[in-house]
């Protein structure tokens, strides 16, 4: 039987947190010194990212978002994200990942973009009011979004993002996240 936070029914100030692979940047070792290695997000690693990317998010909303019972979920493209968004069809739903500036979509996964068609579409008939799109340079698909749905509003940025990721170099163990501290704008909502 599923719980009622499982449910698909509408739940009252729910936030949604969905986030994309992060980028496959090189490592470095203690001393700085760029090493062979390059970071990847994998089973063995995703809970030490996941738990560093809550406390960097809550870090970066501050009391505007009510993340203690937020739902995370690992999206890899346009289906994933809408089924997650049908799902848990939370009142408040971030994005945490790559964006394509110029392009008006999301980019979770290298080759899998989220356009804006497809996150209205997911987004119709449900619950959420309110979308924060934590991609790089977000301002002219947060645009489209908010004249599709005028009801929901749209916190975007108008730069790129970027964040620093600690990780342990032997085991790829994500010690410590830091979101970039870009202004978050915002458009729609009446």
């Amino acid at each position: 039987m599923p719980s009622p936070s499982d449910s698909g029914s509408p739940k009252r100030n729910s936030v949604l947190v969905v986030y994309g692979d992060p980028p496959a940047f090189q490592l470095m070792d203690s001393a700085g010194r760029t090493v062979s290695k390059r970071f990847v997000l994998s089973q063995k690693n995703q809970r030490s990212f996941e738990v560093s990317l809550m406390r960097a998010l809550a870090a970066y909303f501050g009391h505007h978002v009510q993340l203690s019972t937020a739902r995370l979920v690992r999206i890899h493209d346009a289906t994933s994200f809408a089924q997650e968004v049908k799902k848990f069809n939370p009142s408040h739903l971030v994005y945490y990942g790559h964006a394509l500036d110029g392009t008006n979509a999301l980019l979770p996964a290298l080759g899998k973009s989220i356009t804006a068609w497809q996150i209205t579409n997911a987004i119709k008939g449900t619950a959420v009011q309110h979308l924060d799109l934590l991609g790089c340079s977000t301002v002219s698909l947060a645009a489209e979004l908010a004249t599709a749905l005028p009801k929901v509003s749209f916190g975007h940025l108008r730069v790129t993002r970027f964040d620093d990721i600690e990780v342990v170099l032997e085991s790829q163990q994500v010690k410590n996240v830091v979101i970039d501290r870009s202004h978050l704008y915002h458009f729609g909502g009446h």
